[in-house]
């Protein structure tokens, strides 16, 4: 899971890029999920699922999620998104 705040004014073009994210990862190898959702105040959440840590990895160097992730250096507070990896419960 992945939250991003954005810098005032820049709700929507973050919105717009994590929207772009959400489709290519989506046609990745070993993707399994990948929702973009909004929160109230602007934030965007991404939470994916892969099928193997390297199909995860594989996404992280991929040239439109390290885009993404250079976007974040201008539209996101703190200048990146927080990480949170998660597990399946049940």
């Amino acid at each position: 899971m992945v939250r991003a705040i954005p810098r005032p004014g820049q709700d929507t073009r973050l919105k717009t890029l994590a929207t772009r994210l959400a489709e290519a990862a989506r046609v990745e190898p070993g993707n399994i999920r990948f929702e973009a959702l909004t929160e109230k105040g602007g934030s965007v959440l991404l939470m994916a699922e892969y099928e193997t840590p390297e199909a995860y990895d594989a996404h992280m160097q991929a040239p439109h999620t390290q885009a993404f992730r250079r976007a974040l250096e201008r539209i996101a507070e703190g200048s990146r998104a927080t990480v949170t990896p998660l597990a399946r419960l049940a």
